[in-house]
């Protein structure tokens, strides 16, 4: 293939040919002393009408080249366009992406008069993995472009401007006057939460939705669009980590508590490594109720309690940390390697004369574990104890899992022989075919503190799916007995007795103290 510029050389080239034969032609009919030199005239014809012949191929080439030049020059327009539009435009959705959105936020903090401020923020889709789990990732992308089209109509009808950060988070963006902005925050996210609560519609399905929001300020000074979104996203992970379905304004202390959490993380691997978690038992105390009003209590089981001997923070509990476990994906090593020790210690006990049940926590996270309950089983095997005496304990916090995984964990617990409690019952609202899979559940301290009256409700639950009940976070007296006298025998708490180490329990058994209640 010939360049343009060699092309245009060729044609120029042949044209001279053609003009010097031309001019040799005529002087040799003007000038009859020359013929002898000239070409003969056949021969000078079939010279031009071959160079003519060129000359004609070579403009046909260079008319084609020219074309497809014409051609390629449109094509790169359109691919200009498109990249363009590829560079600040989200494919799905349509809506600004986020290099149009930082764009758009440093312009609008340029425009920013001093009565005025930039309102950012930042939506995020409550478990949406679990609808796209759930509908498959075509229905879920469908909703995420129906999710956007009402949030483009609302940010139209506020003058504002919105778009996609990621796949299930979005950005406001609105001016606001800087007299009352607060309250104009908490009004756009009180009307962003009443727009994507009503469901959607999706494989005849209704689909309902619970939103966290994460808000922040930007004023014509100090600014930035990147440290606005920042903000803002970091206001949005407190919401999300304190329940979800909430909204949060930015505060510097938050990045303090992720900076904490993200050390925490790290710190945890070499936790693992160093031996650094350790369990505590709590015991569980049955109440005997003797001839004469007399009660008694004696120990029957414990609660393993998972521990961290933090190396600047102390003895921590698990509440401290399990969600830094959980994020980081540790939470499934660290169980199960607890387990581990507290089958080692519950056999312990069992060799030495101490017939005791065993209670084992597990968090959401574990139980999305397809394998969670083999291994747990292979675990209790390798060290001979019993299924039967072992419990796995779960929180109602856990309903905001996926449900069907859950529960197809709790069931595959079930089929391997071990039991199930259900903690802190009364904190929320449990399914029915969740209080289906249990064999005990444990008050939630809470019934115990001003809500007693829900106590003997919850006790009418138990009695009539035939469950055991367990009275959490006991430290009087009083308390014990008002829930023996609501058919609640079996308990916990100070008033018995604090977490104890292994040798501590088995002192616990064979000592068979008695409580005044």
């Amino acid at each position: 293939m010939h360049s343009y510029q060699e092309l245009v050389a060729e044609l120029e080239r042949l044209v001279n040919q053609v003009a010097s034969l031309v001019g040799r032609l005529a002087q040799s009919e003007l000038s009859p002393g020359l013929t002898m030199s000239a070409p003969p005239r056949d021969q000078l014809g079939q010279l031009l009408r071959g160079a003519e012949q060129r000359a004609t191929k070579a403009e046909a080439q260079l008319l084609k080249l020219q074309r497809r030049l014409e051609s390629e020059s449109r094509q790169s327009q359109v691919s200009a366009q498109e990249l363009n539009r590829l560079a600040f435009q989200d494919p799905l959705t349509g809506l600004a992406n986020a290099n149009l959105l930082l764009e758009h936020l440093e312009k609008s903090i340029k425009a920013l008069n001093a009565r005025q401020q930039l309102l950012v923020v930042v939506v995020d889709l409550d478990h949406f993995s679990v609808i796209n789990q759930m509908l498959g990732h075509d229905h879920g992308d469908d909703l995420l472009i129906r999710i956007s089209e009402r949030l483009h109509g609302l940010m139209a009808e506020l003058g504002g401007a919105v778009g996609r950060l990621s796949e299930d988070e979005f950005a406001l963006i609105l001016t606001v006057a800087a007299e009352g902005a607060q309250g104009k925050a908490s009004e756009l996210a009180r009307t962003v939460r009443t727009r994507l609560s009503a469901p959607f519609m999706l494989q005849g399905q209704r689909i309902p939705l619970t939103v966290s929001q994460g808000g922040t300020f930007g004023t014509g000074t100090g600014d930035s669009g990147r440290e606005l979104l920042q903000r803002a996203q970091t206001a949005l992970t407190h919401a999300k980590r304190n329940g979800r379905n909430q909204f949060h304004l930015y505060n510097p202390v938050f990045e303090q508590h992720l900076r904490r959490e993200a050390t925490m993380e790290f710190q945890l691997g070499f936790a693992m490594e160093g031996e650094e978690l350790f369990l505590e038992y709590l015991p569980i105390i049955w109440q005997d109720e003797l001839p004469g009003g007399v009660v008694r209590g004696r120990l029957i089981g414990v609660e393993a309690l998972l521990r961290w001997r933090h190396r600047t923070e102390g003895v921590l509990p698990a509440a401290d940390f399990i969600e830094a476990a959980e994020r980081s994906g540790r939470v499934v090593g660290i169980g199960q390697k607890m387990f581990e020790v507290a089958c080692r210690d519950f056999v312990g006990w069992k060799e030495k004369g101490a017939e005791l049940y065993l209670n084992f926590n597990l968090s959401g996270r574990e139980l999305l574990e397809p394998e969670l309950a083999s291994r747990m089983a292979e675990i209790a095997d390798r060290h001979n104890a019993p299924r039967d005496r072992l419990t796995f304990e779960f929180s109602e916090n856990c309903a905001s899992l996926d449900e069907g995984i859950i529960e197809g964990g709790l069931s595959a617990l079930r089929s391997q022989g071990f039991s199930l409690a259900l903690d802190h019952f009364g904190s929320s609202v449990s399914s029915l075919h969740r209080l289906s899979l249990v064999q005990f559940l444990k008050l939630s301290p809470r019934l115990l503190q001003g809500e007693r009256e829900l106590v003997d409700k919850a006790l009418s639950i138990a009695r009539g799916l035939g469950l055991v009940t367990v009275g959490v976070g006991v430290e009087t007296a009083e308390a014990a007995r008002f829930l023996l006298g609501q058919g609640c025998p079996s308990v916990q708490g100070f008033y018995f007795s604090r977490p104890l180490d292994v040798s501590g329990v088995l002192e616990l058994y064979h000592s068979q103290p008695s409580w005044k209640i």
